[in-house]
């Protein structure tokens, strides 16, 4: 009698096993059987987007094609990074297409890489230096701008009309706790960054736009221009 419970355990304990085993397997299967199949269009749809995406060169896009125009403004702060990492303001020309943004562009590359960037670069005036320069007045007194700039001497600001002194010592000292604008804030954070070296100073610059153009110029690398979330917004639309 007691060899027939424990072969009686034994067979109850061996189906028990199985059925433990084989569920997982059984419930993945049921489970799987509740999508509906996926059709030749949808096959073929979804290979097209895996090529796009796999193969996305942003160098082959036309961007003179309507359907790019309308999406292109995502890629501002790509095209304004990648202007500065080639130091070529003619990299804003693909947004033509986008009157607006495209004078945002080679607005904001002269207002910062062609003038700060290149003075930091540098270390003296070049060449069309001083058309770029905002604070207006006579040549000299752009030079000696730059020549308080490069040795960050803010008391040449006592030189300048009263309400341009704030911002003067800001950008001079890389400090934008002197400022009373965004504006002003954006150049004094990107002047501190550059002169620093330090990417992760960039972070402190609150436009997007001028904060690409920060990371641009310390890595000088082109890809670092893909990492902002338009680069990716447009080339899923593109791929779409």
């Amino acid at each position: 009698m007691n060899k027939f419970r424990l072969y009686s355990k034994g067979i109850f304990l061996i189906w028990g096993l199985f059925i433990i085993a084989s569920y997982p397997a059984f419930a993945k299967e049921q489970q799987v059987e509740k999508y509906p199949p996926v059709t030749k269009e949808e096959h073929h749809l979804v290979t097209k987007q895996d090529k796009c995406f796999n193969n996305f060169n942003i160098n082959s896009i036309d961007f003179s094609d309507p359907k790019v125009i309308q999406i292109s403004p995502l890629l501002i702060e790509y095209f304004q990074c990648r202007a500065t990492v080639k130091d070529s303001i003619n990299e804003c020309n693909k947004l033509k297409g986008n009157p607006e943004f495209f004078d945002i562009c080679r607005g904001n590359f002269n207002a910062y890489q062609a003038l700060f960037g290149r003075i930091v670069r540098d270390g003296r005036v070049t060449p069309g230096m001083f058309s770029l320069w905002e604070g207006g007045g006579p040549e000299n007194a752009f030079e000696s701008f730059v020549e308080a700039f490069l040795k960050e001497d803010i008391s040449s600001c006592e030189n300048v009309p009263i309400e341009e002194r704030n911002e003067c010592s800001a950008v001079i000292s890389g400090n934008d706790s002197l400022c009373k604008s965004d504006a002003c804030a954006s150049k004094a954070a990107y002047v501190k960054a550059i002169r620093s070296g330090n990417i992760n100073d960039c972070s402190k610059i609150k436009n997007n736009s001028i904060k690409s153009m920060c990371r641009g110029y310390i890595s000088r690398d082109e890809k670092i221009c893909e990492e902002g979330r338009g680069f990716g917004d447009f080339k899923h639309r593109y791929c779409k």
